[in-house]
């Protein structure tokens, strides 16, 4: 009669006893205290056995499996499954924490609502950082921020103060806002015209490439002629003024440049859109600008 050979429960490796490498490449978890490796096989449909041993390497995947459900009943300490005497791999979790995760090569701890983002200095005036900013200092300079991120109220330096010890453990709660934070972004950069009133990326030559005019003169035209433009959902009275220069300084068709201000619009309606839009900024600016600037109908008998 044919003795049956042990193998792992999981992949059916077998474990020849007379190796003494590959015995303890094995370990026995028949007991209670192993539940949780249970519960794995029985969700892989694996039956169970009154005496069962498991390979180091079934054991590794299991426990990243167990980890990344991040399950109650299935949490365990390295204490419950691992024997000093016995396992040479207890060194490897003996700082593994289940409540946090530690992103690699970026810095930050997100305390930072009690000190500037930027210089790390406390006791001074601050604000809140925007999402922009905290996205930026991630993607630029590698350093995590949270939503209560504060920052000098006056600029205090070009780059961040350095903070290569302070890694970045992440709870469950801040990954999810953090990944939220990025989505966020995304939407927003996906739907930002070419040209807004708001922009942090954007500097004051752009401006005067694309329009001839500075951001500060931009704004002046917007606010002569925005109580007289309906609110719309296609642009802002801004984006309205910097299309009808766009148009004047490159000749872009209507279509060219309804894309890269953002018009949501169908396909076949993005050129009467920015059309409309051209033409009616004219008519405004002709009505508040011309007409108080040029030729005499705004000049007074003595002026003359």
């Amino acid at each position: 009669m044919m003795t049956k050979l042990s193998c792992c429960t999981n992949c059916g490796r077998i474990c020849h006893t007379k190796n003494r490498a590959t015995k303890q490449s094995f370990r026995t978890i028949s007991s209670k205290k192993h539940r949780w490796l249970h519960d794995l096989l029985l969700a892989r449909g694996v039956e169970l056995e009154s005496e069962m041993i498991i390979c180091n390497q079934c054991r590794a995947v299991l426990c990243r499996e167990r980890n990344h459900r991040g399950s109650k009943h299935l949490q365990v300490t390295p204490s419950d499954d691992y024997d000093d005497e016995t396992d040479d791999s207890q060194e490897h979790f003996e700082h593994f924490d289940l409540k946090h995760i530690l992103i690699t090569n970026i810095f930050g701890n997100g305390d930072d609502d009690l000190y500037c983002s930027w210089c790390m200095k406390t006791n001074v005036t601050m604000m809140k950082l925007t999402l922009s900013e905290r996205i930026s200092l991630l993607l630029e300079h590698r350093v995590y921020t949270s939503r209560k991120a504060m920052k000098c109220s006056q600029p205090c330096c070009t780059i961040p103060h350095k903070r290569s010890q302070e890694l970045t453990k992440l709870s469950a709660e801040q990954v999810i806002d953090l990944v939220d934070d990025l989505m966020t972004e995304l939407y927003n950069i996906k739907n930002t015209p070419l040209l807004s009133e708001n922009d942090t990326i954007l500097h004051d030559e752009d401006y005067v490439s694309w329009t001839g005019w500075s951001l500060s003169q931009l704004k002046d035209m917007t606010t002569l002629v925005a109580p007289y433009m309906r609110t719309s959902t296609y642009r802002t009275p801004f984006e309205a003024v910097c299309l009808f220069w766009v148009k004047l300084k490159t000749n872009l068709s209507f279509r060219q440049i309804g894309t890269l201000f953002k018009i949501t619009t169908s396909e076949d309606n993005i050129r009467r859109r920015a059309e409309d839009t051209f033409h009616a900024v004219t008519t405004y600016l002709n009505n508040t600008i011309v007409s108080n600037n040029l030729g005499v109908a705004h000049l007074t008998r003595i002026e003359a």
